[in-house]
């Protein structure tokens, strides 16, 4: 009796045990903005997707990209994808401010790294937009994200 009670039990355990799954995301840049054309490396698209999905709180990032800016001066629409292994959130998650923004004194890549953002974050269930500033009236343009991430304890 004990021997299937103890069985019941460890079946019921693993039953409702939830398990990290691996994920993908694609994205494609075609460069265009408000009446401009913008473009970026793919060394620079891959740096900023794996920067900004390790924000979101995600591991195991891997991206692999083609088209952007090629030796020679040639470019063609970026496709990006990254492969990730999702959030797990266990009953009592913690709740961090987290930020993703320009950096100040250079080029912002504004209009890329906005659409990146926006087509990124509302993927992740554990991440909360806060606050944007994300109008992009120039490649220059200053741009900021501030949001929550939920991450298990």
């Amino acid at each position: 009796m004990k021997l299937a009670l103890l069985s019941l039990m460890a079946v019921v355990g693993l039953s409702s045990a939830t398990f990290a799954q691996a994920e993908t995301f694609h994205f494609t840049y075609f460069g265009h903005y408000s009446g401009g054309y913008t473009m970026v490396s793919c060394d620079y698209a891959s740096y900023q997707a794996e920067t900004l999905f390790a924000k979101f709180g995600v591991t195991g990032i891997s991206s692999y990209c083609s088209g952007g800016i090629q030796p020679g001066g040639m470019m063609s629409p970026i496709s990006l994808t990254v492969e990730y292994t999702g959030v797990v959130l266990n009953d009592s998650p913690v709740t961090r401010p987290n930020s993703f923004e320009s950096e100040p004194f250079g080029s912002t890549a504004c209009d890329f790294n906005t659409k990146l953002f926006r087509a990124a974050s509302p993927t992740m269930t554990n991440v909360t937009v806060k606050r944007s500033r994300d109008a992009c009236f120039y490649p220059t343009s200053d741009w900021s994200y501030q949001f929550d991430v939920r991450t298990a304890e």
